[in-house]
Protein backbone atom coordinates (compact mmCIF):
# COMPACT_ATOMS: atom_id res chain seq x y z
CA UNK A 1 0.00 0.00 0.00
CA UNK A 2 2.72 2.49 0.95
CA UNK A 3 4.43 2.23 -2.45
CA UNK A 4 1.18 2.50 -4.42
CA UNK A 5 -0.04 5.38 -2.29
CA UNK A 6 3.28 7.21 -2.60
CA UNK A 7 3.16 6.89 -6.40
CA UNK A 8 -0.42 8.14 -6.54
CA UNK A 9 0.39 11.10 -4.29
CA UNK A 10 3.35 12.00 -6.51
CA UNK A 11 1.01 11.95 -9.51
CA UNK A 12 -1.37 14.28 -7.66
CA UNK A 13 1.43 16.80 -7.16
CA UNK A 14 2.81 16.56 -10.71
CA UNK A 15 2.92 19.53 -13.07
CA UNK A 16 0.49 20.02 -15.94
CA UNK A 17 2.92 18.69 -18.57
CA UNK A 18 3.18 15.34 -16.81
CA UNK A 19 -0.54 15.21 -16.10
CA UNK A 20 -1.25 15.54 -19.82
CA UNK A 21 0.33 12.09 -20.27
CA UNK A 22 -1.77 10.63 -17.46
CA UNK A 23 -4.90 12.06 -19.11
CA UNK A 24 -4.53 9.82 -22.16
CA UNK A 25 -7.28 7.15 -22.50
CA UNK A 26 -5.03 4.13 -21.93
CA UNK A 27 -3.55 5.70 -18.79
CA UNK A 28 -6.94 6.73 -17.46
CA UNK A 29 -8.22 3.15 -17.62
CA UNK A 30 -5.43 2.11 -15.25
CA UNK A 31 -6.22 4.94 -12.87
CA UNK A 32 -9.93 4.11 -12.88
CA UNK A 33 -9.01 0.75 -11.36
CA UNK A 34 -7.66 2.56 -8.30
CA UNK A 35 -11.15 3.84 -7.54
CA UNK A 36 -12.00 0.29 -6.48
CA UNK A 37 -8.81 -0.41 -4.55
CA UNK A 38 -9.30 -2.41 -1.36
CA UNK A 39 -7.56 0.35 0.60
CA UNK A 40 -9.66 3.45 1.20
CA UNK A 41 -6.60 5.72 1.16
CA UNK A 42 -5.89 4.68 -2.43
CA UNK A 43 -9.45 5.48 -3.46
CA UNK A 44 -9.12 8.95 -1.96
CA UNK A 45 -5.81 9.57 -3.75
CA UNK A 46 -7.36 8.37 -7.03
CA UNK A 47 -10.23 10.83 -6.65
CA UNK A 48 -7.75 13.62 -5.99
CA UNK A 49 -5.83 12.76 -9.17
CA UNK A 50 -8.93 12.44 -11.34
CA UNK A 51 -10.06 15.84 -10.15
CA UNK A 52 -6.89 17.34 -11.57
CA UNK A 53 -7.16 15.33 -14.79
CA UNK A 54 -10.77 16.36 -15.37
CA UNK A 55 -9.63 19.66 -16.89
CA UNK A 56 -7.36 17.87 -19.36
CA UNK A 57 -9.74 15.15 -20.54
CA UNK A 58 -13.25 15.99 -19.34
CA UNK A 59 -14.97 13.71 -21.87
CA UNK A 60 -13.53 10.60 -20.20
CA UNK A 61 -13.00 11.76 -16.63
CA UNK A 62 -16.24 13.58 -15.78
CA UNK A 63 -18.60 10.62 -16.42
CA UNK A 64 -16.46 8.47 -14.12
CA UNK A 65 -16.39 11.21 -11.49
CA UNK A 66 -20.17 11.45 -11.72
CA UNK A 67 -20.42 7.73 -11.06
CA UNK A 68 -18.05 8.03 -8.10
CA UNK A 69 -20.12 10.89 -6.72
CA UNK A 70 -23.39 8.93 -6.94
CA UNK A 71 -21.81 5.83 -5.38
CA UNK A 72 -20.31 7.94 -2.59
CA UNK A 73 -23.64 9.61 -1.85
CA UNK A 74 -25.34 6.22 -1.70
CA UNK A 75 -22.65 4.87 0.63
CA UNK A 76 -22.86 7.91 2.90
CA UNK A 77 -26.63 7.67 3.13
CA UNK A 78 -27.15 3.92 3.36
CA UNK A 79 -24.05 2.19 4.75
CA UNK A 80 -24.76 2.74 8.45
CA UNK A 81 -21.06 2.12 9.15
CA UNK A 82 -19.02 4.91 10.70
CA UNK A 83 -15.84 4.01 8.79
CA UNK A 84 -17.61 4.10 5.42
CA UNK A 85 -19.44 7.32 6.29
CA UNK A 86 -16.12 8.92 7.23
CA UNK A 87 -14.53 7.67 3.99
CA UNK A 88 -17.47 8.99 1.96
CA UNK A 89 -17.15 12.44 3.54
CA UNK A 90 -13.43 12.48 2.75
CA UNK A 91 -14.11 11.56 -0.87
CA UNK A 92 -16.66 14.35 -1.16
CA UNK A 93 -14.13 16.79 0.31
CA UNK A 94 -11.56 15.76 -2.30
CA UNK A 95 -14.05 15.97 -5.16
CA UNK A 96 -15.17 19.44 -4.11
CA UNK A 97 -11.65 20.73 -3.55
CA UNK A 98 -10.35 19.46 -6.89
CA UNK A 99 -13.42 20.07 -9.08
CA UNK A 100 -15.64 22.81 -7.62
CA UNK A 101 -17.38 23.58 -10.93
CA UNK A 102 -18.26 19.92 -11.40
CA UNK A 103 -19.76 19.74 -7.90
CA UNK A 104 -21.86 22.92 -8.06
CA UNK A 105 -24.97 21.32 -9.69
CA UNK A 106 -25.05 18.68 -6.94
CA UNK A 107 -24.96 21.00 -3.93
CA UNK A 108 -28.60 20.36 -2.99
CA UNK A 109 -28.43 16.53 -2.82
CA UNK A 110 -25.00 16.73 -1.17
CA UNK A 111 -26.21 18.95 1.65
CA UNK A 112 -29.30 16.79 2.12
CA UNK A 113 -27.04 13.77 2.58
CA UNK A 114 -24.43 15.49 4.77
CA UNK A 115 -26.52 17.50 7.23
CA UNK A 116 -28.16 14.47 8.95
CA UNK A 117 -24.64 13.18 9.70
CA UNK A 118 -23.88 16.15 11.99
CA UNK A 119 -24.39 14.39 15.31
CA UNK A 120 -23.41 15.24 18.88
CA UNK A 121 -22.68 11.74 20.19
CA UNK A 122 -19.02 11.07 20.98
CA UNK A 123 -19.04 7.80 19.01
CA UNK A 124 -19.70 9.84 15.85
CA UNK A 125 -16.95 12.46 16.38
CA UNK A 126 -14.67 11.35 13.52
CA UNK A 127 -17.56 11.10 11.07
CA UNK A 128 -18.90 14.52 12.08
CA UNK A 129 -15.49 16.18 11.71
CA UNK A 130 -15.05 14.89 8.15
CA UNK A 131 -18.64 15.78 7.28
CA UNK A 132 -17.92 19.33 8.50
CA UNK A 133 -14.82 19.44 6.29
CA UNK A 134 -16.96 18.41 3.30
CA UNK A 135 -19.62 21.03 4.05
CA UNK A 136 -16.89 23.63 4.52
CA UNK A 137 -15.54 22.90 1.02
CA UNK A 138 -19.05 23.04 -0.45
CA UNK A 139 -19.49 26.49 1.09
CA UNK A 140 -16.47 27.68 -0.88
CA UNK A 141 -18.23 26.54 -4.06
CA UNK A 142 -21.21 28.64 -2.95
CA UNK A 143 -24.46 28.97 -4.79
CA UNK A 144 -28.12 29.40 -4.00
CA UNK A 145 -28.28 25.99 -2.29
CA UNK A 146 -25.96 27.21 0.46
CA UNK A 147 -28.24 30.20 1.08
CA UNK A 148 -31.34 27.97 1.11
CA UNK A 149 -29.76 25.68 3.70
CA UNK A 150 -28.32 28.35 6.02
CA UNK A 151 -30.94 27.83 8.74
CA UNK A 152 -30.60 24.03 9.12
CA UNK A 153 -26.81 24.31 8.86
CA UNK A 154 -26.52 27.03 11.49
CA UNK A 155 -28.87 25.22 13.88
CA UNK A 156 -26.56 22.21 13.86
CA UNK A 157 -23.34 24.22 13.83
CA UNK A 158 -24.33 26.30 16.86
CA UNK A 159 -25.04 23.08 18.74
CA UNK A 160 -21.60 21.73 17.85
CA UNK A 161 -19.67 24.84 18.90
CA UNK A 162 -21.38 24.63 22.30
CA UNK A 163 -20.25 21.03 22.73
CA UNK A 164 -16.89 21.00 24.52
CA UNK A 165 -16.53 17.21 24.42
CA UNK A 166 -14.46 17.36 21.20
CA UNK A 167 -12.12 20.25 20.40
CA UNK A 168 -11.51 18.94 16.89
CA UNK A 169 -15.22 18.88 16.10
CA UNK A 170 -15.71 22.35 17.58
CA UNK A 171 -12.87 23.79 15.47
CA UNK A 172 -14.31 22.19 12.33
CA UNK A 173 -17.72 23.72 13.10
CA UNK A 174 -16.17 27.16 13.61
CA UNK A 175 -14.29 26.89 10.31
CA UNK A 176 -17.51 25.97 8.54
CA UNK A 177 -19.34 28.95 10.04
CA UNK A 178 -16.57 31.22 8.77
CA UNK A 179 -16.82 29.85 5.26
CA UNK A 180 -20.60 30.17 5.22
CA UNK A 181 -20.24 33.81 6.24
CA UNK A 182 -17.69 34.51 3.49
CA UNK A 183 -19.60 32.77 0.71
CA UNK A 184 -23.10 34.08 1.50
CA UNK A 185 -22.53 37.48 3.19
CA UNK A 186 -24.44 36.05 6.16
CA UNK A 187 -22.25 38.05 8.53
CA UNK A 188 -24.38 40.29 10.77
CA UNK A 189 -27.67 38.37 10.67
CA UNK A 190 -26.33 35.32 12.57
CA UNK A 191 -25.99 37.44 15.71
CA UNK A 192 -29.62 38.55 15.32
CA UNK A 193 -30.93 35.08 14.53
CA UNK A 194 -28.84 33.41 17.25
CA UNK A 195 -28.53 35.90 20.16
CA UNK A 196 -26.17 33.64 22.12
CA UNK A 197 -23.77 33.12 19.21
CA UNK A 198 -21.33 35.89 20.17
CA UNK A 199 -21.04 34.57 23.73
CA UNK A 200 -20.53 31.06 22.37
CA UNK A 201 -17.74 32.23 20.07
CA UNK A 202 -16.02 34.14 22.86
Amino acid sequence: LEVRLCVMQCFCEADRAFLSHLAQPEMLQLQFMSLHDEKLEMQEAAVCLLGRLSELNPALVLPRMRRVLLETLSQLTNSGQAKLEQHSARLLTQLTRQSPKFMRPYLGPLLQALLPKLRNEMKHVDVTVHVLHAISELCVVGGAEIVRNIDPMFQKLTQLINDSSSLQRREAALRTIGRIARSTAYVVDPYKDYPNLLDDLL
